[in-house]
């Protein structure tokens, strides 16, 4: 399988043991991200379609250069609004993502699966990139709330960082020892 994916120009790269979003594959080719960061969205999503970084289900959100001179392509798929990536690629063409994975209750309301940013990219804002995204999503299908929990690892590894991040787009937090529920109420 290894040998067709390099056929098709993807080439294998050392998976980041210490955080698992590292893809096992990148495009191989050298892209003018200059050049893709002029094209409408449309344009963009065709490009990234034709080059087999995006599929035709994908929607791209928006996309934008931060502080830090990465472009960001904040994305996600037509079936699954709450599932949601940030492809950021870096001035020298390096690439990573970052995604924000939510679960449609039959209640109305949302569930927060998983948030997944790089350990040495914390506090760059790419949690509130996603975030953010989360959250007008979840107002566009008129979903009532956003919850999830904190678990004991949750709170012992990186705890005082996800309370602060979490209050900070408006969550509530209820703690209970070791252990916490968040939860945002669409204001709509």
């Amino acid at each position: 399988m290894f040998d067709t994916l390099k056929d098709f120009g993807f080439e294998e790269v050392e998976i980041d043991k210490e955080n698992e979003i590292t893809p096992p594959f990148l495009v191989r080719e050298v892209v003018d991200w200059n050049h893709i960061q002029k094209l409408s969205l449309d344009e963009l999503k065709a490009y990234l379609i034709e080059k087999h970084i995006l599929e035709k289900e994908s929607i791209i959100y928006s996309t934008f250069l931060n502080k830090d001179k990465e472009f960001i392509i904040l994305y996600g798929y037509e079936c699954d609004p709450f599932y949601i990536v940030a492809a950021i690629i870096g001035s020298d063409n390096s690439c990573k993502n970052a995604r924000i994975a939510a679960m449609d209750r039959q209640d109305g309301s949302l569930f927060i699966l998983d948030i997944k940013v790089r350990i040495k990219d914390a506090n760059k804002g790419h949690g509130t990139i996603l975030m953010e995204q989360l959250k007008a999503n979840a107002k566009q299908h008129n979903k009532r709330e956003i919850t999830g929990d904190l678990t004991p690892d949750d709170l012992s590894d990186h705890g005082d960082r996800l309370v602060h991040f979490y209050k900070k787009h408006g969550f509530e937090i209820e703690e209970f020892g070791h252990y916490a529920k968040i939860k945002w109420v669409n204001p709509n």
